[in-house]
């Protein structure tokens, strides 16, 4: 059985997330780099996830495995994506936990 290494990164959509078939397709400038990543998401587990927050500038963690050379044009398919930030304030300001 062949094993593919788990990569984090996170980032920001650089647009928002395109439907692709089975498949969404998110563009994401990872931290720290100037190169945007192609990123494939599939199935039901991501859907609604994607529908309410994949929009043009929302921060991004991706946990998920690198693509093969296949020609697919994606550079990593997604296992979990939580996207940022949840836990702040509409103006960007961290909440406290109550």
């Amino acid at each position: 059985m062949e094993t593919h290494p788990i990569i984090w990164f996170e980032g920001v959509l650089t647009k928002k997330a395109e439907r692709a078939g089975d498949e969404w397709i998110l563009k994401i400038t990872p931290s720290g780099s100037a190169r945007a990543v192609t990123v494939a998401a599939g199935g039901a587990e991501h859907e609604n996830n994607i529908r309410e927050n994949a929009r043009a500038g929302a921060g991004i963690v991706v946990e998920g495995v690198p693509c093969e050379d296949d020609g697919s044009g994606f550079d990593v398919k997604a296992r979990l994506l939580a996207f940022m930030p949840s836990h702040d304030d509409p103006d960007g300001t961290e909440t406290e936990d109550e």
